[in-house]
């Protein structure tokens, strides 16, 4: 074979490789184009396997709200167990964000006693009336001098007053400094936390709730100590939460005409500050603790407390006037009932300054 044939002949085999070669690729590029047109379904399936990265376009189911609860993460259905023909695109919606922070203290006691709301509108409303005007008068008896006389200095050096409103019935205040003005907020917390006082005072034994109107108003139940009283007590009182200014709150308690169904104390009480809470009548099923334990009614008037954020500190007034109910009812020994109970209520100044 010449050299001409040779080259004839590598020359049509170069060719014919190159020309299949060329099929080849045709071929696998119509294959791609072909697999690349999905179908609703498919892209589906596609978001549902990159929801974590996709952009803002892709998302998430909504949760079955009749089924899930705020901590069930685990109960979202994913798009696989759910017929796609029959989701609309309005149905769809991104993952509900949950917040890193905890909620605020008001908030938190008000939630874990949601079950207890009030069914009864006319009893709110006629609560929050009333714990309006409160909130009124304890800031009144906290700030006036008028009539108040001094009674006793603690060891701390807090002074203790006292007024007298008219027959066996005492209001007493004092007030303290807490030399950290980062303090308001806990101040508060602690105060307004049914069990806070437990912390610093040792005359507390047990707070709960027992019926909540809003986040900032409740009917608490409250079990304490006294020294100059002969058995431990306990009272009823309607419980208001208030901020005055960005700088100022208040915290307010009064008992009213509450039926605890207690047959061991039927005695009536009336307010002798407050008079509009007479009117305010309600009952409540009689407590197991009051049950167990050898507890005596005792009844609100009023008392609570004026926190005051100061540029160096807190200033931190309470209010007291407590019917203590004593087996025997003179001036005086009701008298130093509610000075025990203002000494015992300064060693918050010991909690937060130590």
């Amino acid at each position: 074979m010449n050299n001409g044939y040779v080259k004839i002949y590598f020359f049509a085999l170069i060719f014919f490789g190159y020309v299949n070669n060329q099929a080849l690729t045709t071929d696998r590029v119509a294959d791609n184009a072909t697999s690349s047109k999905t179908t609703p379904s498919d892209v589906d399936s596609l978001e549902e396997s990159s929801f974590e990265t996709t952009s803002p376009k892709t998302t998430l189911l909504k949760r079955d709200s009749s089924k899930t609860i705020p901590s069930e993460t685990s109960s979202f259905k994913t798009l696989s167990e759910i017929d796609r023909s029959k989701t609309a695109p309005s149905d769809i919606a991104l993952p509900i964000p949950v917040l890193a922070n905890p909620p605020s203290p008001h908030i938190t006691i008000y939630k874990k006693n949601k079950h207890l709301l009030c069914t009864n509108p006319l009893e709110t409303k006629k609560a929050m009336q009333i714990m309006d005007e409160a909130v009124e008068l304890l800031r009144y008896y906290a700030t006036t001098k008028e009539y108040y006389k001094h009674d006793c200095t603690s060891c701390d050096g807090v002074n203790m007053y006292y007024k007298k409103l008219g027959h066996n019935t005492y209001i007493g205040k004092c007030q303290l400094q807490i030399y950290n003005p980062n303090k308001y907020n806990d101040i508060i917390k602690i105060l307004w936390d049914l069990n806070g006082p437990k912390k610093f005072d040792d005359s507390h034994i047990k707070g709960k709730v027992v019926r909540s109107y809003n986040q900032n108003l409740l009917m608490i139940l409250k079990f304490y100590k006294n020294m100059m009283l002969s058995s431990p007590r306990y009272f009823y009182a309607l419980a208001k939460k208030a901020q005055i200014s960005e700088n100022t709150s208040i915290i307010v308690m009064a008992s009213g005409n509450i039926n605890d169904n207690n047959p061991f104390s039927t005695k009536t009480f009336k307010n002798k500050i407050i008079k509009s809470i007479n009117s305010f009548k309600t009952s409540v099923c009689f407590d197991n603790d009051i049950q167990i334990g050898y507890f005596k009614k005792t009844f609100v008037n009023l008392s609570g407390y004026l926190i005051e954020k100061k540029d160096d500190h807190v200033d931190v007034t309470f209010v007291n006037s407590i019917n203590f109910n004593p087996l025997i009812p003179t001036n005086c020994f009701i008298k130093n009932a509610n000075t025990e109970a203002m000494l015992n209520f300064t060693h918050l100044k010991y909690y937060f300054d130590n």
